[in-house]
């Protein structure tokens, strides 16, 4: 996004402290050594009138929380848990960009909540961020914490600000490429809003907290980066594929190994560890669509040589047969040579009379310019080699004497059938031993692309198995009391 600076309003929100916006600075100059461009999608929908808080679909971390406070003009508060922010200058950083941090373990979760609703109530951000956690009918303990700090808030609007807009949760999604995807853009996208009030004055069987909790989860279902439900199912049946003839290669390499590959299928585990992924962590799973994309490519650039070599060239299994195709090659090559060098002056006329146009030259001088016979065309043709070879024979006299010449009218004739030759051996035997002679190279390139799947993975396993814990069940029922 382009960095710009807002005018001093006090009816918007605060944009922050001269330290904050000093952080903020850095920090913006310190992303564009990683990435590009960082948009921010929809953001005329947010308005700067009242506090809100971003309901962020992804998992906490302090990287995303210094995305977020570079994308937002205003000032953007971060929750996060202690334990994301180790070590002295990162708790130094965390204090100038006022950051509320919480002991995931502790149940001091009464302050916490008070300094959301102070800074709610004069109008700035707080941001809360989604933690992995498996779906149910229930809402999820992100959407319970974000609904009680946002009822709670609401309920003390006429505290601290008697006038002013409504408080909102603002659903945000965020994009964060990963390596090894070639994407360097971070995208925001700021979805529709949820008016706190709305819920605060609901009545019915259903507990406020959880009917804003529910919408909140409803919310991150339509998160405009995740893959969709086709082409998710997609990609777990193409990763199944991968790991399952992975696993019968080696199993293959194995003498007597008699285990076969009926019923292996991916565990319920690692496919809601992707699911999970889709929606936490979009940025990732995308990154590892492309490294599957990349090796299932590398797979059928190998599987093409291999029936190149094996269907197209049978011969190829004769090493006698490889060993001349190469001799040929690498010993024909100056004679061949030799005869493009005598040819080079019939081509040259041909090309500029248009002699050459049925051959289908790339020129558009080579149009067929009459409806002569095949005949007669390459009668012309052959006259003219005729002219020119008599003229390079003459000229060879004349510079090198009549006996040389005579040698050189002989390898005229001889040099440009072994042309011919040479063209077809190129085609039909020197390619294929040249391929025969790099598959190994090749296969030993696979393990490049295997690696980097495999390394995915568990990265993105691990990265959500690291991924910080929420709020205590306590303190988000302390929270919503």
């Amino acid at each position: 996004m382009d960095w710009h600076s807002t005018a001093l309003n006090p009816e918007r929100a605060p944009a922050g402290s001269g330290v904050y916006r000093f952080l903020r600075w850095l920090i913006r100059l310190w992303l564009t050594l990683f990435f590009r461009t960082i948009r921010l999608l929809n953001a005329e929908a947010m308005p700067d009138l009242s506090g809100a808080i971003l309901a962020v679909n992804h998992a906490a971390g302090f990287f995303e929380a210094l995305i977020l406070v570079a994308t937002f003009e205003r000032e953007v508060r971060c929750l996060l848990a202690r334990e994301r922010v180790p070590g002295l200058a990162h708790g130094l950083l965390a204090r100038g960009l006022r950051m509320i941090l919480y002991d995931a373990e502790g149940d001091g979760w009464r302050p916490v909540l008070q300094a959301c609703s102070e800074a709610l109530a004069r109008r700035s951000s707080i941001a809360i961020f989604a933690e992995p956690e498996a779906r149910s009918g229930e809402p999820s303990r992100f959407a319970l914490t974000a609904a009680a700090i946002a009822l709670e808030a609401e309920s003390r609007q006429s505290e601290y600000q008697p006038s002013g807009g409504g408080l909102s949760v603002w659903p945000v999604d965020l994009f964060l490429p990963v390596e090894p995807s070639k994407s360097a853009e971070v995208l925001v996208y700021v979805d529709q809003p949820l008016l706190a009030d709305e819920y605060l004055t609901r009545d019915g069987e259903m507990p406020r907290e959880h009917a804003l909790a529910l919408a909140i989860d409803s919310a991150r279902l339509r998160n405009p980066f995740r893959l969709q439900p086709a082409e998710f199912a997609r990609f777990l049946s193409d990763l199944e594929e991968i790991l399952r003839r992975d696993l019968a290669r080696d199993w293959a390499s194995r003498p007597n190994w008699k285990q076969t590959l009926e019923g292996f299928e991916l565990s319920r585990s690692v496919k809601d560890s992707a699911d999970l992924l889709n929606s936490l962590g979009p940025g990732r799973l995308v990154a590892l669509r492309e490294s599957l994309d990349r090796y299932r490519e590398a797979q059928r650039a190998l599987a093409l040589r291999r029936l190149q070599i094996d269907f197209g060239a049978p011969w190829l299994k004769s090493p006698w047969r490889r060993i001349v195709a190469w001799v040929e090659s690498v010993a024909g090559l100056p004679v061949a040579a030799y005869g493009l060098l005598n040819l080079a002056g019939v081509g040259l006329i041909l090309v500029a009379t248009g002699g050459l146009a049925t051959v289908g030259l790339p020129t558009g001088r080579l149009k067929k310019q009459s409806a002569r016979s095949w005949k007669s065309e390459w009668g012309a043709r052959a006259a003219v080699a005729l002219v020119c070879y008599v003229a390079q024979t003459w000229a060879c006299a004349y510079f090198l004497g009549r006996a040389a010449a005579g040698y050189y009218a002989v390898s005229l004739p001889l040099s440009a059938a072994f042309l011919a030759r040479y063209w077809w051996l190129l085609r039909h035997r020197t390619r294929l031993v040249i391929l025969a002679a790099s598959l190994p190279a090749q296969s030993a390139k696979l393990a490049g692309p295997q690696k980097q799947l495999l390394s995915g993975i568990d990265a993105a396993r691990g990265a959500l198995i690291e991924a910080p814990v929420a709020p205590p069940e306590q303190a988000v029922g302390e929270a919503a009391q």
